[in-house]
């Protein structure tokens, strides 16, 4: 149907439109996978760093604190000789000392039994280190043990809190004693090592323009790779753009700006310390760029191969099939049923075939029982209109006054054409010809129900024009089909030889009368039957003189037309006529039709041919 797409038209626009999920989804999926193995992997390089780093700053910071370890055992052991070990408040007094000497958080000496029994802070003397899990490790300085160092922690006697209460702590043992402790805070400890933690990462760098930042654990920057002291000091870390909430979650990595630009940071806290790692989101993400830009390219090529290589395949394998088995249902709808339908290329394709093929074998054996039976109605129907016409016969007792002979060759089965002659009384011959619309069945009937309706009127008495008056409107009464007939009916007086006739839209007869020769008896016709509501006909006479003859005839004598569409026509036919003028009016109707048979050749004939042939011989004859 115009306006509608094929089926190549409507599955290629579908798989256009899947090919293009297709790539828009793979183009999405290798995009996010590449950010997601980027960042995977730079993080996993951040973070290879800041643990080298943070293996660093914890080496640098328990090297300085056992070294000040090492130094405070001498100023104890030094302590203990000069006091008795029984002066706890001389001892305690003199741990005091050294702390404020050594800017130190706390200093204790802790017995065999793991007891704290010397300390600069007075609290903390009788306290169990066994009591603590970060401080029972001291007791194996008790057994064998030559130095521990840990990082920093909270005050195990005061328990967590803000990290002003962070310490780093180490020990000692001490001969006679049991080992030696100190405590350094967080801000102490930060302060000796700043500069030797600022150097450590100073030259370190993160893939090719990634950095380390150090900060405390304020947040304020202790070093910033790649950047003099100037440059970052007294900045934090919120003053670049990373908030505290952030940094502070260590071992993951997450995405934040740096002086506005994105970066992806990774954290680690070591010694008080926050090691930041970061590398420009540019960087992390350009081998993916690099990659998306070749994905796109191969997955273009390969998804328009793809589309190219399945829309020929399904045109191929399915469309060109389908167009061939449509090709051979439009030759079976236009009648050729003797066409087969021969694809079978799949055992799908091969069962369509067989069922259509089936279908169509059923429908001609139906078709043929059909017609054989409509052709059996139609034969026995144009019996029935056969038997319906006037017999020559029943006139017999009046051939020595007229010739009469009639014809009807019908173009179909039945015809629409008809004729029909009787007598009104013993002088009065009634001839009437018609020729109604449309073929077949439908015309027949219309065309009995006419003939018996003029000749009803006629013999009722009424005269010839009020009866096709009558017959007029009552035909339009019943006439739902719409149909029309043309007519043309004469009255002659076998005595006088005066003929009254009418005509309604017929054509005209042809006369042979004293003139020697046939003529067309050319009156203004009326208009046809059932055409048109409230006609009157008017009815007119001639005379016939004994020998004059009248030939009746319908269109399909006149219209009868030759290979080329040449028409037999009017001209023809007078010719013709008046060849055989002198003939039987038998022979003439004969000749007329040989005459056409050979002017038609091998032309179908379209309309029914009726012929009417009448020769008046006189009353006296």
């Amino acid at each position: 149907m115009k306006g509608r797409k094929t089926i190549r038209q409507s599955f290629e626009v579908r798989l256009a439109i899947i090919i293009a999920i297709a790539f828009t989804a793979t183009t999405l999926f290798v995009f996010l996978l590449n950010t997601s193995t980027n960042n995977r992997n730079y993080s996993d390089i951040i973070f290879s760093t800041l643990t080298d780093i943070e293996k660093d700053i914890e080496d640098t910071s328990d090297i300085n604190m056992l070294e000040r370890t090492r130094k405070m055992r001498v100023k104890v052991l030094l302590l203990r000789n000069a006091l008795p070990l029984n002066d706890v408040e001389g001892f305690n007094s003199a741990l005091r000392d050294i702390e404020e000497e050594e800017e130190l958080s706390e200093i204790s000496i802790v017995n065999k039994k793991n007891i704290i029994i010397y300390s600069s802070k007075e609290e903390y003397i009788g306290f169990d280190m066994n009591a603590n899990e970060d401080t029972r490790v001291y007791d194996a300085l008790n057994h064998g043990l030559t130095e521990i160092v840990q990082p920093v922690r909270a005050n195990a006697f005061k328990g967590d809190g803000d990290h002003a209460l962070y310490n780093k702590y180490s020990g000692v043992p001490i001969e006679g004693m049991g080992y030696l402790q100190i405590g350094i805070s967080s801000d102490q400890f930060q302060e000796q090592i700043d500069e030797k933690v600022s150097y450590i990462a100073a030259n370190r760098h993160i893939g090719q323009t990634g950095t380390v930042i150090i900060s405390n654990i304020d947040g304020e920057i202790v070093s910033f790779a790649g950047m003099d002291e100037n440059s970052y000091k007294n900045i934090s870390l919120a003053d670049l753009g990373i908030p505290s909430d952030q940094y502070r979650i260590t071992g993951e990595a997450f995405v934040s700006n740096i002086n506005g630009v994105p970066h992806l940071i990774g954290t680690k806290f070591v010694e008080g310390y926050y090691i930041i790692g970061a590398v420009p989101m540019k960087e992390v993400q350009s081998n993916r760029d690099h990659a998306a830009i070749l994905n796109t390219i191969m997955e273009v090529i390969i998804f328009a191969l793809l589309f190219i290589f399945i829309r020929d395949m399904i045109n191929t394998k399915i469309v060109s099939k389908i167009h061939n088995i449509n090709g051979s249902l439009k030759r079976i709808i236009e009648g050729e049923l003797d066409t087969r339908v021969n694809e079978y290329s799949t055992r799908e394709f091969a069962e369509l075939s067989n069922d259509i093929n089936s279908t169509v074998d059923s429908l001609k054996d139906y078709m043929n029982r059909e017609q054989e039976k409509i052709k059996q109605e139609l034969e026995f129907a144009k019996n029935i209109q056969a038997s319906a016409l006037p017999k020559i016969s029943t006139l017999e007792q009046y051939a020595q006054i007229f010739e009469l002979y009639a014809t009807m060759d019908t173009a179909r089965e039945v015809g629409g054409d008809f004729y029909d002659f009787y007598m009104l009384d013993e002088s009065h011959l009634a001839v009437l010809i018609a020729d109604v619309s449309g073929k077949g069945v439908p015309a027949a009937m219309f065309m009995m129900t006419c003939k018996t309706m003029l000749k009803n009127l006629v013999e009722s008495g009424m005269a010839l024009n009020e009866a096709f008056d009558k017959a007029n409107e009552a035909l339009r009464d019943s006439n739902d089909a719409g149909m029309f007939v043309t007519v043309w009916m004469g009255i002659l007086d076998l005595r006088t030889g005066e003929l009254e006739y009418v005509n309604a839209g017929h054509n005209p007869p042809l006369i042979y009368d004293e003139s020697g020769s046939f003529a067309y008896l050319r009156t203004k016709a009326g208009f046809v039957l059932t055409g048109m509501e409230g006609l009157k006909y008017e009815s007119r006479k001639t005379i016939l003189r004994p020998g004059d003859k009248m030939l009746l005839y319908t269109d399909g004598v006149t219209e009868a037309n030759d290979p080329d569409g040449n028409l037999f026509g009017e001209d023809r036919l007078h010719a013709y006529v008046n060849s055989v003028k002198e003939k039987p009016m038998q022979d003439i109707l004969s000749g007329i039709r040989s005459d056409i048979d050979a002017f038609a050749k091998e032309a179908e004939q379209f309309d029914d041919i009726t012929m009417v042939g009448l020769c008046y011989r006189g009353w006296n004859s």
